[in-house]
């Protein structure tokens, strides 16, 4: 990151902390078509896309009024990671009212501040990169990390691993319920230590 912009980043959170409505304009003018691009990459469907971006910026402007980020001048990659976050979040709602399909579902997620905070939590990050270490065969991880994380284009990934569109789409299903299958029982563990104690 260069000197110049990790300074702008963080001056412009402390200006959303003091309560900037001009900052806060910025904030989106200025990091949104960043992760729109990045959120259409991964959803391939605009509606979705928007839907993710808006609870996106509604989630970090929370956060920054109330108790701002660790590390300010990191503020384009808490944006990303944000988004990253809602998008597994509503994924996972999606597959637990069985509405999971081939193409992406996104919904909604929910709006209360409780869980939106929750899902910017380090413990967050750290239980979804477990989850995707756990994935089987190496080939379904590559994929996650790559489509999703790295945020590779399909075609790329399609020729890197000798796939067509059709096969890569299948793959990406079954990697992506892999995936999830992994991080609920990783949750329900966790849900059943607290219990115990």
């Amino acid at each position: 990151m260069e000197e110049s912009e990790a300074k702008e980043a963080t001056e412009l959170v402390w200006r959303i902390r003091g309560g900037d409505p001009a900052a806060e304009a910025e904030l989106v003018q200025r990091y949104g078509p960043r992760v729109m691009r990045m959120l259409q990459s991964l959803t391939r469907n605009h509606w979705s896309a928007e839907d993710v971006h808006q609870d996106t910026f509604a989630t970090v402007l929370q956060r920054l009024r109330r108790r701002g980020i660790d590390e300010p001048a990191a503020l384009a990659q808490f944006l990303r990671q944000t988004a990253r976050y809602l998008l597994i979040s509503g994924w996972r709602k999606a597959r637990r009212r069985g509405e999971v399909e081939e193409n992406l579902a996104i919904d909604h997620p929910d709006p209360d501040p409780g869980q939106l905070s929750h899902v910017l939590r380090r413990e967050q990050c750290e239980r979804v990169q477990r989850a995707v270490a756990s994935v089987h065969p190496l080939r379904y991880r590559q994929l996650l990390t790559r489509y999703y994380f790295d945020g590779e284009a399909k075609d790329r990934i399609c020729a890197d691993l000798g796939l067509d569109s059709a096969h890569f789409n299948r793959v990406l299903f079954r990697a992506r319920r892999s995936f999830l299958d992994i991080l609920e029982r990783q949750e329900k563990l966790g849900h059943g230590s607290r219990r115990v104690r």
